[in-house]
């Protein structure tokens, strides 16, 4: 069973529902609300193939009025844009329906699925010509829309990383900058420390010495014989 564009029918009904609400105009284009109605009927139709046999006929029979809600919604969504095309859907949701009302309660999930499989089919094959004939090219705008605004976001986010990096690198240059400046104050007073040290100690030296001088002068003197006094 084709269900491939089907699929990619209901996929994309948000780009249309988007392109619906971006709408410049008072009144929403027929033709978009159409697709996306049709959206919305290939979703119902996509999930009602994804039942199987962990589910029950009540749950086939909800699947079946969801479906049924979904073509009501197009069918007045169509009015008189695909009259042909919202035909040939009507009577497959009505077969639809009649099949899904029709299933013997002797039946299994899976004996009535099986017995529901032609009506789905025909019903996947006239919501994929209604596709075709009128939603081709307002999915490839509404995908083109959505493609550019991804693109956008993306070189918005971008921005904000590079930008992000920049605050960053410069946060880490006024960090070296400050610890430079630190590393500078620190060597400027360990130099005068140290030339502070330096004074004292020389100083000191000259104290030193000159004690030594002192000392070695009264050394001396003492070392001089002394006047004999005079007769």
């Amino acid at each position: 069973m084709n269900i491939t564009r089907l699929a990619a029918l209901a996929a994309a009904g948000i780009l249309v529902l988007a392109a619906c609400n971006n709408d410049a105009e008072p009144t929403p284009d027929p033709q978009l609300a159409f697709c996306d109605s049709a959206a919305s009927l290939g979703a119902a139709v996509v999930n009602f193939r994804a039942l199987d046999a962990q589910d029950t006929i009540s749950d086939i029979q909800t699947s079946g009025q969801a479906v049924q809600a979904a073509f009501q919604a197009l069918k007045t969504a169509a009015g008189n844009l695909a009259e042909s095309e919202a035909a040939d859907i009507e009577s497959a949701v009505s077969d639809l329906q009649s099949a899904v009302g029709s299933i013997p309660d002797s039946d299994t999930v899976d004996q009535a699925l099986a017995s529901l499989a032609p009506q789905v089919e025909a019903l996947t094959q006239a919501i994929n010509a209604a596709g075709d004939t009128n939603c081709k090219q307002v999915l490839i705008e509404a995908k083109a829309s959505a493609a550019a605004g991804q693109a956008q976001a993306a070189a918005a986010s971008m921005a904000a990383e590079a930008s992000a990096a920049v605050d960053q690198a410069q946060a880490a240059v006024a960090s070296m900058a400050a610890e430079a400046s630190a590393a500078v104050d620190q060597a400027q007073a360990a130099a005068a420390s140290m030339a502070a040290d330096a004074a004292s100690a020389a100083a000191d030296a000259q104290d030193a010495a000159a004690s030594m001088a002192a000392d070695a002068m009264d050394a001396a003197e003492s070392m001089l014989p002394e006047a004999s006094p005079a007769s």
